[in-house]
C-alpha cells in the first residue's frame, strides 16, 4: 500500500509538473505568435517601402531620359543611369515579389502556432483531467490497508 501510496504521489507529481511544461510552452507559442506578427507587419512595411522606391526609381529613370537630349556624353551617363535605375527596379520587384513569399510563409508560420497553441491547451485539459483522476485514485487507494 505504501508503494501504491508513492506511485500515486509520483504520479501526482508529474501530472503537475507535465501542466506546468504545457503552461509554459503554451506561453512561449504565444510569445512566438506575438513575434511573428511583429516580422509580417516589420514586412509589410519593408514591402511598401520598396514599391515607393521602385517607382521613384522609375520617375528618376524617366526625368533622366528626357534631360539627356542635348548632349551625347551626357546621354551615355544617363543611359548608364537609367539601366541601372530598370536593374534596381527589376531587383525591388523581386524583393516585393520574395516578401510575399516570406509573408505568406509567415502566415502559414503562424496558422501552424496557433494550431499548436489550440493542441496545447487541449493538452493542459487533458492534463488536467489527468491529475484530477489521479488525486481521485490516490484517495481510493489510500483506502486499502496492508497488514
Amino acid at each position: 500500500a505504501e508503494e501504491i501510496s508513492k506511485l500515486a504521489s509520483r504520479s501526482q507529481k508529474a501530472t503537475r509538473e507535465i501542466a506546468e511544461l504545457i503552461t509554459d510552452s503554451i506561453t512561449k507559442v504565444n510569445d512566438g505568435k506575438a513575434i511573428v506578427g511583429q516580422v509580417v507587419e516589420s514586412l509589410n512595411k519593408i514591402l511598401n517601402k520598396s514599391i515607393e522606391a521602385a517607382q521613384f526609381s522609375d520617375q528618376i529613370s524617366n526625368a533622366t531620359k528626357l534631360q539627356s537630349a542635348g548632349n551625347q556624353k551626357v546621354m551615355k551617363s544617363i543611359l548608364t543611369l537609367s539601366q541601372m535605375a530598370q536593374s534596381i527596379s527589376r531587383a525591388t520587384n523581386e524583393m516585393r515579389l520574395s516578401s510575399k513569399e516570406i509573408s505568406n510563409a509567415i502566415e502559414q508560420v503562424n496558422s501552424v502556432a496557433q494550431n499548436t497553441a489550440s493542441s496545447s491547451e487541449e493538452m493542459a485539459g487533458s492534463t488536467s483531467e489527468l491529475a484530477t483522476q489521479s488525486e481521485k485514485l490516490s484517495s481510493l487507494i489510500s483506502i486499502f490497508k496492508l497488514n
